[in-house]
């Protein structure tokens, strides 16, 4: 629906994507100084590019027979998007969400180590470096514990607002 925007944003994404985050880090210091900015930035470029690739996808994917009846019945086009489209792109948001969600974990853990030398990620390192074994696994445990309640949480919205999706193992 947006084909000039998308020839001109998808490079743009596709070099982003292909950047190693960390990568970005010193840039990011040098613009945002060392802090929670710089953290914030970090975590939503960790994540925000794996999002967009997928639901750019899922919007692909749409039957272009569905959106032919729908402009045959007289949609707009914000209709045809949020009639058809948005419903059809669903399944792939939320692979692209779950995606995200785990990338913006690793983010976040990452920049702790590397950003402010706060958090979890910055105790695990640590704890590590000292071999303080016990004291090491209890945020392993804690980030293993927040990413398997982020996946579920993902996957219990998935499943209020896609009801007709067909899952493969029930």
């Amino acid at each position: 629906m947006f084909r000039p925007a998308a020839r001109i944003l998808d490079p743009y994404i596709f070099v982003f994507w292909s950047i190693p985050n960390i990568a970005w880090l010193p840039l990011f210091i040098a613009w945002f100084g060392v802090g929670n900015l710089t953290l914030v930035v970090f975590v939503f470029v960790s994540a925000v590019f794996p999002q967009l690739l997928t639901v750019e996808n899922g919007a692909k994917e749409t039957d272009s027979f569905l959106v032919e009846v729908a402009r045959s019945l007289g949609g707009t086009r914000r209709e045809i998007l949020l009639i058809v489209v948005l419903p059809s792109a669903l399944p792939y948001i939320f692979a692209g969400l779950r995606i995200a969600v785990g990338r913006a974990l690793v983010g976040i853990i990452v920049g702790q180590l590397l950003i402010v030398a706060t958090g979890i990620g910055y105790m695990s390192q640590f704890y590590g470096e000292t071999l303080s074994l016990a004291k090491y696994f209890a945020p392993l445990i804690v980030i293993a514990a927040l990413a398997v309640l982020l996946n579920r949480g993902v996957n219990w919205v998935e499943r209020v607002l896609i009801p007709w999706k067909q899952h493969a193992f029930v």
